[in-house]
């Protein structure tokens, strides 16, 4: 989850052991030769170098603001729409689609592809416009569900889910997150009639199997510790047959409310490739207090907006992703410095505003 004052902060008040002196061991002599050191400081000077991230992947746009009118909702079919609002209801989950064209979901796993290969962990794919114009099309699917005017958060990852093939690397995963709630431990964000106001949504970029590290659900409805035991994450031998597996195709779209247990798998040796995802956090607008951002389609969400959100990111997911710790301290400057930006302190360099 990414709260509004994580942003502002990056970690809570009483947590202060980003702002000790601690040495960066990505940085001590006796761990790395010059050659090493010198790799660390080029991927720290790219990943804040707008021109450095055009030129990787020129089929993509990052601008002042990435949504507009001009964006028009997916086309999703009526039984769909029916079949998503009535499982989120009476399972806790949906399954739907595809609903993202092909073509988007290719372009997009070009790009992450990418981005990884040029040393950086998939989330980083989050610069671009083009990923935030998906979460802003989901309108057909997902109103009837959330309500009129819902909001996009700014809690979003990117999945890179290595191939067996693929060897391994700090800015790959090696398999999906293990068994989880995403909500707290007792119900607040469900409306009398079981709708959700806090809505998960998962969005392959590759065709994704049994093999490749699918989603897998407990229903709401089977679930034993559903709703009174929430801290219970494991699953019960009497209720493994209940579980089902999600295989989906890209540009499929699959939802669940913040209190069904799910996972990620871990990909097999014939799987063809790696597995890459997109998952998203939607509010309604009738949720007060949440304390999440949200993404406004007619204020700016500029580069250096961008790059805070994922340093903030990182900080709320770093128990489960590991990142390269000079990434990771770039990344908490972001944070600083666009809060600074943000109170007058600093002033952002015209010659560095986005076109």
């Amino acid at each position: 989850m990414l709260s509004a004052d994580s942003l502002s902060r990056g970690r809570s008040a009483g947590d202060r052991s980003h702002l000790t002196n601690k040495p960066d061991r990505l940085f001590e002599p006796d761990t790395l030769d010059m050659n090493q050191l010198s790799e660390r400081n080029a991927i720290v000077k790219r990943a804040g170098d707008i021109k450095f991230w055009r030129s990787i992947c020129p089929q993509l746009s990052i601008s002042e603001s990435p949504l507009g009118s001009h964006m028009k909702p997916y086309a999703v079919s009526p039984s769909d729409v029916k079949k998503a609002t009535q499982q989120v209801l009476e399972e806790g989950y949906f399954q739907v689609g595809p609903i993202v064209p092909r073509q988007e979901t290719r372009l997009l796993t070009d790009a992450v592809r990418t981005v990884v290969d040029h040393g950086f962990p998939a989330p980083f794919v989050l610069v671009y416009d083009q990923v935030w114009q998906i979460l802003s099309r989901l309108e057909n699917l997902l109103s009837p569900i959330l309500g009129a005017f819902y909001c996009v958060t700014l809690d979003v990852w990117i999945y890179y889910i290595r191939g067996f093939r693929e060897d391994s690397a700090d800015s790959k995963e090696d398999s999906g997150w293990s068994p989880h709630r995403d909500g707290k431990l007792v119900i607040s964000t469900l409306r009398g009639d079981g709708r959700p106001q806090l809505l998960d949504v998962w969005i392959p970029f590759t065709d994704t199997t049994v093999e490749h590290s699918c989603m897998y659900v407990l229903p709401t409805h089977l679930d034993p510790n559903y709703p009174d035991n929430l801290r219970e994450w494991s699953v019960p031998r009497k209720s493994l047959q209940d579980i089902r597996a999600l295989p989906a195709e890209a540009g499929a779209i699959l939802g669940w409310n913040e209190y069904a247990l799910h996972w990620g798998s871990r990909g097999t040796r014939w799987a063809d490739g790696p597995r890459i995802s997109l998952a998203a956090r939607f509010q309604s607008r009738d949720l007060d207090g949440s304390g999440f951002l949200t993404l406004d389609a007619n204020s700016s969400f500029n580069f250096q907006a961008r790059l805070a959100t994922i340093g903030t990111l990182f900080n709320r997911y770093s128990r489960r992703k590991k990142c390269p710790e000079a990434l990771v301290n770039f990344c908490r400057g972001q944070v600083l410095l666009y809060e600074a930006v943000k109170l007058g302190i600093f002033k952002e360099n015209a010659s560095e505003r986005i076109p």
